[in-house]
């Protein structure tokens, strides 16, 4: 099994693909992951690059992948900017999801580049869904309104990332990550197609 991870972090000893390999120990499939992330692969992995996403999309469109895993960066969608004032400020909101017009700078450089990796997110995931491949998007759950701060823009608000839902066998479904050892809630929110 080929599994392509997107944006997989630092190499960890519990990493998703530590996972599929120890999954799979003594069972007749061979899991194969490929994970993508800055962090890992310095400018080859960058997927701010306009070739690497390319590149990236052309494999998922050949079908080299059996499956195809992304968490995008949510710093930019955090429900803890703008919760207080020792942090940063909000850059979205729900009425704003792609971030403030009136944003400049660096904040205005951080909201674009987490939309380019969005966006690009939601085209490989929509590749590899019509190809009827399994697909995962993990994401920080949408929580609504956040007193003071209003209501924090979401990726689960945006057309995009809902269109993805319509395709055939794709559901979703919410987990707090403090159920599986993380030391706080982490209300978290997945969306594809894994069958069984």
């Amino acid at each position: 099994m080929q599994v392509l991870y997107l944006f997989a972090g630092a190499k960890r000893h519990s990493s998703l693909a530590g996972s599929l390999r120890s999954a799979s120990k003594g069972s007749s499939l061979k899991v194969n992951t490929k994970e993508i992330d800055i962090l890992q692969g310095g400018r080859g992995h960058d997927l701010l690059r306009k070739a690497t996403r390319k590149s990236v999309i052309s494999a998922v469109q050949k079908g080299r992948y059996d499956m195809v895993v992304a968490s995008p960066p949510c710093n930019t969608f955090s429900r803890a900017r703008g919760a207080n004032l020792q942090g940063p400020p909000q850059v979205r909101s729900k009425e704003h999801p792609r971030g403030f017009p009136w944003l400049n700078g660096a904040r205005a450089r951080q909201v674009c580049d987490a939309n380019i990796l969005l966006e690009f997110t939601t085209t490989v995931l929509a590749a590899q869904l019509r190809q009827g491949g399994l697909a995962l998007l993990e994401h920080p759950e949408d929580l609504g309104y956040a007193g003071k701060a209003g209501t924090p823009g979401s990726i689960w608000q945006l057309p995009e990332v809902r269109s993805l839902t319509q395709e055939p066998g794709v559901t979703t479904g919410a987990l707090r990550q403090s159920a599986y050892g993380t030391s706080y809630m982490k209300p978290t929110r997945l969306l594809g197609r894994l069958q069984g």
